[in-house]
């Protein structure tokens, strides 16, 4: 279980898998889809924000993808 931890020392303590400096990470703001919408509980067209991420390993294989769908109006990202 990783409540309260981090995914990624989760991953280099267990199987030795570290955060490769290629790993890239993406940030757009756009309009909700129907389909997201209905998952997110929110009216089709409301803005979002979507938060991709890719990592790959020491060996450039494929360590961690994930897409967020972020509601524009429930969150606030600081920089």
């Amino acid at each position: 279980m990783l409540e309260n931890a981090s995914l990624f020392k989760y991953l280099e303590n267990q199987f030795g898998i570290t955060n490769d400096l290629k790993s890239r990470s993406t940030a757009e703001a756009s309009i909700v889809s129907s389909e997201i919408a209905e998952k997110l509980s929110i009216m089709p067209g409301e803005a979002i924000m979507i938060l991709c991420n890719y990592m790959k390993d020491q060996e450039q294989n494929p360590a961690y993808i994930s897409k967020e769908f972020i509601v524009g109006n429930r969150y606030t990202i600081s920089f």
